[in-house]
Formats: structure tokens, C-alpha cells, sequence
């Protein structure tokens, strides 16, 4: 276990070093796997484990400023660039013709982006 807390401490660094900050999520399990590999005897009861995802940012980032990334939005109907835009209430975004079409050709209204099967509503 002791290995595993040093290869974790040695690869965190490497995780900063990239052009965009890390997803949170990634950091929180890292900061998970760093605590049971130094009490490997919590391993029985994971959620007792508080993570400190916050002092690994402020070790590994302490400069670190958000730059405005170019993101393009894809559809995941027509799989092309969202241009008009048309956001559903579960959070989904989709091509506004695109979507339009899906609801009428299929004669369904639910979410067609797979595990979500929410109504398709559009968010006001």
C-alpha cells in the first residue's frame, strides 16, 4: 500500500500539467485512493473516507487561471456542430432542426441521448 500512495503522489503532478484543469471527479478518486492506501484498514467502509480534493489543487495548482476554450457543442442526433441551439430541461443540447424532426418523424418525446430517457421539454 505504501507503493500505491507513493506512485499516486509522484503521478498527481503530472495530472496539472496539461493545458485545462482536471475534472474534479478525477481528483476526488485520486484523493480516495491516496487515503486507502495510507489506512488500508477503512477499505472495509469507503464512504467513512473524507476526501480533501481542495488540498490537492492547492498544491498541484495554486497559479492555475481559466483560459476560454473554443468548445464546439456537437449534436448527438446529427452528430454536427450545435448552431441553433435547442436545450432540453435534462440538461441535453441538440441542433433545434435536428431535434425537431427526431420528435416528429419518430412520434416520441422522450431524450434520445442513451440512459436518459427524460421527457424532451425545452428549457425556458
Amino acid at each position: 500500500m505504501k507503493e500505491r500512495h507513493s506512485i499516486l503522489e509522484r503521478i498527481t503532478p503530472e495530472i496539472f500539467k496539461g493545458q485545462e484543469q482536471p475534472d474534479k471527479a478525477v481528483i476526488d478518486r485520486i484523493c480516495l485512493h491516496m487515503a486507502l492506501a495510507a489506512a488500508p484498514h477503512k477499505i472495509t467502509n469507503v464512504r467513512s473516507i473524507k476526501v480533501d480534493s481542495e488540498s490537492i489543487y492547492d498544491k498541484y495548482a495554486p497559479n492555475f487561471t481559466v483560459v476560454k476554450s473554443n468548445t464546439v457543442r456537437m449534436c448527438p442526433l446529427s452528430s454536427a456542430e450545435i448552431r441553433v441551439p435547442w436545450n432540453s430541461t435534462c440538461g441535453h443540447s441538440f441542433e433545434r432542426d435536428a431535434v425537431l424532426d427526431y420528435m416528429v418523424k419518430m412520434n416520441y418525446s422522450r431524450c434520445p441521448v442513451i440512459g436518459c430517457n427524460k421527457p424532451l421539454i425545452e428549457k425556458q
